[in-house]
């Protein structure tokens, strides 16, 4: 996903603010603009734009109120000289493993993160930039298997940052047990094996002593580490409030493990959007969509969990 927050320069009294945020990329404006007419024009701020987005009235951030447009694809937008867009950009989260009865597995890293505070912006030129989308990674269908790795999310222009990275997939205990490396790691199944992270965008995987089903990592804390035979939870997401709310993104998914979970409640997935898994039901549960979330770790009948594509 990729939130933009655009600041404008005053205008006619006012100033205009620009939310993007991939699939459903957000732009906040001051609501007396209104939304440009056939993609673009009149006295917005933002000359033109594609993706057919939907628009919401009335959203307040940083004390200013002004529309949200969200897209549920990949898109474009041409901005005025000189804005000032502030943005948080998150990837697809990584599936969790794929295992056959018996067996453990570690959970899908969370998408990395970019921006999301007041302090990440940058200033743009009236030009087109291009929003990419990164979809949550796919679970192996094979017994035990690792899955791919989140799609990277990104704004392609001038002065633009840098890309969000995919979430590492998840690691299964007979076919190589380590976590992918991703913008969040995947989680492990034996040993100190956690996926590494993108420096500044995540955290590794969970990883521990002995076998169990360790954790993906979250862009708030890495996953949750192990005993022998015990799923741990994905690690926690992080807060922003670009969207004139306050939402956790990206949180890690969980593992699994036979003897972790004898009630069959599950084990938690990383509080941001990611998958919680069940040692009963085996079922590997997705990461939520829309907000980068890692996929639970799950028996192949159920694929394991797919990572959120933002």
């Amino acid at each position: 996903m990729a939130d933009l927050y655009r600041a404008f320069p005053p205008m006619a009294g006012g100033d205009v603010r620009w939310v993007e945020d991939n699939p459903a990329g957000e732009i906040l404006r001051r609501a007396f603009f209104g939304a440009p007419a056939g993609g673009g024009g009149g006295s917005s701020q933002i000359t033109a734009y594609t993706g057919s987005p939907v628009i919401t009235e009335n959203v307040t951030y940083d004390g200013v109120l002004g529309q949200v447009f969200k897209w549920s694809g990949a898109g474009t937008f041409t901005p005025v000289d000189g804005a000032k867009i502030y943005y948080l950009i998150v990837a697809g989260g990584g599936p969790g493993g794929a295992v056959a009865s018996f067996e453990r597995a570690g959970g899908g890293g969370a998408g990395g993160v970019v921006g999301g505070t007041v302090s990440h912006y940058f200033l743009a030129t009236a030009s087109s930039y291009a929003i990419a989308v990164g979809l949550g990674g796919v679970a192996d269908t094979a017994a035990p298997g690792i899955g791919t790795n989140g799609g990277n999310s990104s704004i392609t222009g001038t002065n633009a940052p840098i890309a969000a990275v995919g979430g590492g997939a998840g690691g299964t205990q007979n076919d190589g047990s380590a976590g992918v490396a991703g913008g969040s790691g995947g989680g492990t199944t034996f040993g100190p094996n956690g996926g590494a992270a993108t420096s500044g965008q995540g955290n590794r995987g969970g990883q521990g002593t002995g076998t169990g089903g360790a954790g993906g990592g979250g862009a708030g804390a890495a996953g949750g580490d192990f005993v022998t035979e015990v799923a741990t939870v994905g690690g926690v997401g992080i807060q922003s409030s670009i969207t004139g709310s306050a939402t956790y993104y990206a949180g890690g998914g969980a593992g699994i493990s036979d003897s972790s979970d004898p009630t069959g409640n599950g084990v938690a997935g990383g509080l941001g959007g990611g998958g919680a898994s069940s040692s009963t039901t085996k079922a590997g549960r997705s990461g939520t969509d829309g907000l980068g979330g890692g996929g639970a770790a799950g028996r192949v009948e159920s694929s394991g969990g797919a990572g959120a594509g933002d």
